[in-house]
C-alpha cells in the first residue's frame, strides 16, 4: 500500500485487510398522495465509505506506536491511496482510526476508515470537429477539454461534454473570441476555464463530463484541435 506515493513499508507496515465500499446514492423521487404514479428523479453519488486495516511492526511497544503515529500522520489531509491488489486509485480523506495492541511489544493492528472517490488512469483523446471517447469507468466521470485554434474563430459550438444532471439531455457550451494558438481549456477536475492561463468567460451550464463507455464530441468548427482528457470514475 502507498500513501501518495509512500510505501507504508517505511513505516514497517503492510496492508492486511481492505473493507470496500461503494458510492453513496440519494434520490429526491417519492410517491405523492394522492398521486396514480410515483414521480422519479436521478439518483446523484455522494462519497464512498471504505475501511483499510493494517500490520504494524516494530522492534519494541515504543517504535511500533511511533510507527502508528507516523503513518497516521501522513493521513491527515486529502491523499491518494495505492492499494494492494488494485489497479485503481482511491482519493481520499481518513474519518477515524483505532488501533489495537495485538501482541504489544511486535505488532499492532491499525484501522482506519476513510471517505472518497475510487479512480482509474487518466485517458486522452483527440481530433477536430468529432472526437471519439471511450470512457472504462461506470459511473459519469469529469473530463478536461483542451481546444486550440489554428485560426482565428469568433464563436464556436461544443457538444457531448455537458448535459442536464436530471434529464441527461445535452447541453451545448458555447465559447467566443478565439484566437489562433492560444488555447482554452475547460477544466471538470478543479473547476476552472482558462485561455492562455487566465480565466475566460464561456457559457456553459454544467462543467464538463463523460458518461461511462462511448461518447462523441462534436464541434461546429473544423479549425479546432481538441483534446479530452477523462478521469475514469468506478461505483
Amino acid at each position: 500500500m502507498k500513501i501518495n506515493g509512500y510505501d507504508i513499508s517505511g513505516c514497517n507496515a503492510r496492508q492486511h485487510a481492505f473493507t470496500p465500499g461503494h458510492l453513496e446514492v440519494n434520490t429526491n423521487s417519492e410517491w405523492i398522495t394522492g398521486a396514480v404514479l410515483p414521480y422519479f428523479e436521478v439518483s446523484h453519488v455522494n462519497m464512498k465509505s471504505f475501511t483499510v486495516t493494517l500490520i504494524v511492526k516494530g522492534a519494541s511497544r515504543e517504535e511500533i506506536i511511533r510507527n502508528r503515529s507516523d503513518l497516521l500522520a501522513k493521513l491527515l489531509d486529502v491523499v491518494d491511496l495505492e492499494l494492494d491488489g488494485f489497479s485503481t486509485k482511491f482519493r481520499a480523506i481518513m474519518t477515524k482510526h483505532s488501533e489495537s495492541e495485538i501482541s504489544m511489544r511486535r505488532w499492532h493492528k491499525l484501522e482506519i476508515s476513510f471517505e472518497g472517490y475510487e479512480y482509474g488512469d487518466q485517458i486522452s483523446a483527440s481530433g477536430t470537429s468529432s472526437v471519439a471517447v471511450n470512457n472504462p469507468g461506470n459511473v459519469v466521470s469529469p473530463c478536461i477539454v483542451e481546444l486550440t485554434p489554428t485560426m482565428g474563430v469568433p464563436e464556436i459550438h461544443l457538444t457531448g461534454i455537458c448535459r442536464d444532471r436530471f434529464t441527461g439531455e445535452d447541453m451545448p457550451v458555447t465559447i467566443e473570441d478565439l484566437v489562433t494558438g492560444q488555447t482554452v481549456i475547460l477544466d471538470g477536475i478543479t473547476g476552472l476555464i482558462t485561455e492562455n492561463g487566465e480565466l475566460k468567460e464561456v457559457e456553459a451550464w454544467e462543467l464538463p463530463t463523460m458518461n461511462p463507455g462511448a461518447n462523441t464530441v462534436t464541434c461546429d468548427s473544423d479549425k479546432i484541435a481538441i483534446t479530452i482528457k477523462t478521469l475514469p470514475l468506478y461505483m
